[in-house]
């Protein structure tokens, strides 16, 4: 297999597994807060990477990194395994389900912007045009299709869940240009999380042991959800630019959408159909300019 065929086929499984976010962090968050699905998703997303690091037999290289290495790795997972899932579950525990999703796909969008921005990517008219697609998606869904009467109904969570969106896009890119073992980067990332999701949970929450159900649901995320997906991700991203990447994202929103009216009964507007579609062209864009440059 070509390094394309392989990150493509990394993303497609991130893509499915990715598509279950909405409906296990919902279905979780009915007896744990975000803080607390929070720490226990990442202690189990830690400890399964920890389990493949023993068993690919790299583990022992963690302890030969150098200072750097600790602190731009903890600086990089605190973006994308803590300050994006703290922000992201807090949308999700606290406003519509499908307009935090579409939120939340706007990191790929974010991904092309800081490519450009901070690695001197060549700025086309075609990105240009895909990242107008996916900001006009984004007012869409804000404004429910009255673009000039524009819905403030829990616009502050979804600033937050936005900011989560541009911490993992540039934990996305910062994370590419790390040439450590893939498998002990990502647990140094999970372990960054357990920390700050630990006194984040101290400071702002408690300390309840989860019941049967919300186990279930925390071992899935932690170890399938999260875990793997990362390891996944950043060897696509390591394989692939950035821009050929990302755009392949937005196939997920349109599968969570499914989830999610059919778990969740939620309204289903036809804006949203708009938006996705829009998305879906900006994704597309990004891919057709990716061809002709092969």
């Amino acid at each position: 297999m070509t390094n394309r065929q392989k990150a493509t086929l990394y993303i497609l499984a991130c893509i499915v597994l990715w598509s279950f976010i909405p409906i296990v962090s919902k279905l979780a968050q009915n007896n744990l807060d975000n803080y607390q699905f929070l720490f226990y998703s990442s202690v189990f997303s830690f400890l399964s990477i920890l389990i493949i690091s023993i068993y690919k037999k790299s583990f022992a290289e963690v302890f030969t990194y150098k200072l750097k290495d600790y602190l731009y790795i903890a600086f990089v997972g605190f973006l994308g395994t803590y300050l994006y899932y703290i922000l992201l579950y807090y949308g999700y525990n606290n406003a519509n389900g499908l307009e935090v999703l579409i939120i939340q796909y706007t990191w790929p969008i974010l991904i092309v912007l800081f490519s450009m921005l901070f690695f001197k990517e060549k700025i086309t008219m075609l990105k240009l045009l895909s990242l107008a697609l996916g900001f006009m998606a984004v007012v869409l869904v804000l404004s429910k299709g009255n673009i000039f009467e524009i819905s403030f109904s829990n616009i502050n969570i979804l600033f937050y869940v936005f900011i989560g969106a541009g911490s993992f896009a540039l934990f996305s890119i910062l994370g590419s240009k790390i040439s450590l073992n893939s498998t002990n980067t990502v647990l140094l990332y999970f372990l960054t999380a357990s920390v700050f999701s630990f006194f984040t949970m101290m400071i702002f929450s408690n300390i309840i042991i989860p019941s049967f159900d919300d186990l279930l649901y925390i071992i899935i995320n932690g170890i399938f959800i999260n875990g793997i997906t990362y390891i996944l991700w950043i060897n696509a991203l390591k394989l692939e630019k950035s821009s050929y990447v990302a755009p392949f994202a937005f196939i997920t929103p349109i599968l969570s959408l499914i989830l999610l009216v059919i778990f969740f009964d939620e309204e289903f507007l036809f804006v949203y159909i708009m938006a996705l579609a829009l998305i879906i062209i900006s994704a597309l864009l990004n891919i057709k300019k990716e061809k002709e440059n092969v």
